[in-house]
C-alpha cells in the first residue's frame, strides 16, 4: 500500500528492515519505549497494521514517522505513533492517522480508539483537532509512572 502526500512522502508497510530507524524514532519519542522484539512480534499480526510515512531527501529514503494498529473485530486500536523529531510538525503524524482512519472506514471498521497519557496536553490537543473524544479514563496505566490514561474514541462509519 502506497499513498502520496505531496511529491515526498508515502506511508508503507513497516519490513523488519526498518526496525533500526522504528526504534530510533520510539527512542527519542517515549519514557518506555518498546523493545525490537515487540516490533517484530507486530510484524507477524494478521490483525496488525503497521506503517511507516517515508520521506526521501538527498536521495536516501528516511523514516519520518510510524504508526501501529490492532483491528479488534469492528474497532481499530491505535498502539503507537511516532514522529522523528526532525520532521514534527509537518503533518506527518496527520498523515498517518488520517490514511489509517480512511482506510479502516473503507474495510468496515467502525471507530478508532487510543490512549494518552493524562499529562500529554500535546497529544490529546493532536486528536481533538481530528474529532477524537474523551471515552474514558484508565487508572495507573503506564507502568513506568503509575500515570493514568485517558481513552479517547471516534467513530469512522
Amino acid at each position: 500500500m502506497k499513498a502520496n502526500q505531496g511529491p515526498a512522502a508515502e506511508i508503507c508497510q513497516v519490513e523488519a528492515s526498518d526496525l533500526p530507524e522504528i526504534i530510533e524514532i520510539e527512542m527519542e519519542s517515549f519514557l518506555t519505549p518498546w523493545s525490537k522484539s515487540s516490533f517484530l512480534k507486530d510484524l507477524t499480526l494478521g490483525f496488525s497494521r503497521f506503517w511507516a510515512a517515508t520521506l526521501t531527501e538527498d536521495g536516501v529514503r528516511r523514516i519520518a514517522g510510524y504508526v501501529l494498529a490492532w483491528d479488534v473485530e469492528d474497532e481499530v486500536h491505535i498502539l503507537k505513533l511516532a514522529t522523528r523529531r526532525q520532521y514534527q510538525r509537518r503533518g506527518i503524524a496527520r498523515f498517518l492517522t488520517e490514511r489509517l482512519l480512511q482506510e479502516c472506514r473503507q474495510n468496515g471498521v467502525r471507530r478508532a480508539t487510543l490512549e494518552v497519557r493524562e499529562t500529554n496536553a500535546a497529544a490529546q490537543d493532536f486528536y481533538r483537532k481530528l474529532d477524537f473524544s474523551r471515552a474514558g479514563i484508565r487508572k495507573g496505566y503506564y507502568s513506568d509512572t503509575g500515570e493514568d490514561a485517558i481513552l479517547l474514541k471516534k467513530d469512522i462509519d
